[in-house]
């Protein structure tokens, strides 16, 4: 892969980082938003992520996926710093309780699942199990509060 020197600086760097971890994440070296899970998201929590995203501002395209287990492997708390570092997001949104806890081990700092964190000089919104607040009306609305937390 060719990075041109002749673009943003930030971006070549992101482009890197994505090409290093190509396996565990999707995205462009432009997204504003981190979405850190364990395994794949079901399709229901993607399209309400990326609705999310839309509404606050972000993107609905402008979002890096990143997961932490794929079939080559799976992601320690230094890689996932290195990735989230690389890619500068604006936010981050841990979907479930493993991701929020490597974060938390990656940042070296402690998150609260199910709420709102600063880490890093970074808004992280850690869910313990994102998808299953997707069940009923009561727990989208946590959720949705939580989210607009991240703008």
């Amino acid at each position: 892969m060719i990075i041109s020197a002749n673009g943003n600086i930030y971006e070549c760097n992101a482009a890197g980082v994505l090409a290093l971890y190509a396996p565990f994440v999707t995205g462009s070296a432009n997204d504003l938003l981190a979405v850190v899970s364990a395994h794949p998201l079901a399709d229901a929590a993607t399209a309400a992520l990326e609705a999310s995203a839309e509404q606050l501002g972000f993107g609905r395209n402008r979002i890096t996926w990143v997961t932490l287990a794929s079939t080559d492997g799976q992601l320690g708390a230094r890689e996932l710093n290195s990735l989230v570092e690389g890619i500068d997001p604006l936010a981050i949104v841990a979907t479930d309780d493993a991701a929020a806890s490597l974060l938390a081990q990656a940042f070296d700092s402690p998150l609260q699942h199910d709420a709102a964190n600063r880490a890093r000089c970074r808004t992280v919104v850690a869910f313990s199990d994102f998808a299953a607040l997707l069940a009923d009306s009561d727990s989208k609305q946590r959720a949705w509060h939580l989210l607009k937390k991240l703008h």
